[in-house]
């Protein structure tokens, strides 16, 4: 892995303080970060977990103190996500298409930025969600969860608000305790290289989840500001396209 500058450390703060703050773990943006920095995809998974453990655990619980937590949509949820979170664990992706895949998923996190600027509370258009479309939706999130080293929630977040079934804040609940799930689920799938990453990286975990710690609190009370937001997903939409290598298509 390469050495890592100050950039790496302001990208990292930027990335779990604001993720945190709409109820994501962050496991995308730092798998891009630990990708581009040169950590083995293995390894990377194992971390990008373990920092999905903390970070969403802290935004879950402030989010849950705000509004009435869907258990049953959670339920079905990973009666489909928990098997295959475990199952696409068991893989690991070689070097190139590891990081065409981060690169590829990163595009939903900047999705749920932009789209939450037009989501608003109200609770009025809210639709009763459809257990036949839960469970194999949870199935899928879960599968390319373990397999990249995500909990799921910037795959699931957007398809929530885009279907109708939560409110913001509620899909920031539901997602939180999604990857708290899928992510414990992903680490037991990869134990066998959790205990050396997670020791020789304790720094980048400390600083996540103290920002973490920060963005749910923040995020829970108030809405992170718009242009907080625009940044997160400008430096994701460049570690996009850096990571699927979109420029030297034109080269």
């Amino acid at each position: 892995m390469e050495s890592l500058d100050l950039w790496f450390w302001l990208l990292l703060t930027i990335t779990a303080f604001l993720y945190a703050s709409v109820g994501h773990g962050g496991a995308s943006g730092y798998l891009a970060l630990l990708a581009l920095y040169g950590l083995a995809p293995a390894e990377a998974k194992v971390l990008s977990l373990a920092l999905n453990v903390g970070v969403a655990a802290l935004a879950w619980i402030n989010f849950y103190r705000k509004e009435t937590f869907q258990w049953s949509m959670l339920g079905w949820f990973l009666i489909g996500s928990i098997p295959m979170a475990y199952w696409g664990s068991t893989f690991t992706l070689q070097p190139y298409w590891y990081k065409m895949a981060i690169g590829i998923v990163l595009l939903f996190p900047i999705i749920r930025l932009w789209q939450s600027v037009y989501h608003t509370e109200s609770s009025h258009n809210i639709q009763v969600f459809k257990v036949i479309w839960v469970v194999p939706i949870g199935a899928a999130i879960g599968f390319v969860s373990g397999l990249i080293g995500i909990g799921g929630g910037i795959l699931l977040s957007p398809l929530l608000l885009w279907l109708h079934w939560s409110t913001p804040k509620q899909t920031a609940a539901l997602s939180a305790a999604f990857i708290w799930v899928n992510s414990c689920v992903g680490l037991i799938g990869g134990q066998d290289t959790a205990g050396s990453s997670i020791e020789l990286h304790w720094p980048i975990l400390a600083v996540a989840f103290i920002m973490g710690l920060l963005g749910a609190y923040v995020g829970a009370q108030y809405y992170p500001s718009l242009w907080l937001k625009r940044v997160l997903a400008v430096v994701l939409l460049l570690a996009s396209i850096k990571l699927t290598n979109v420029l030297a298509l034109f080269s």
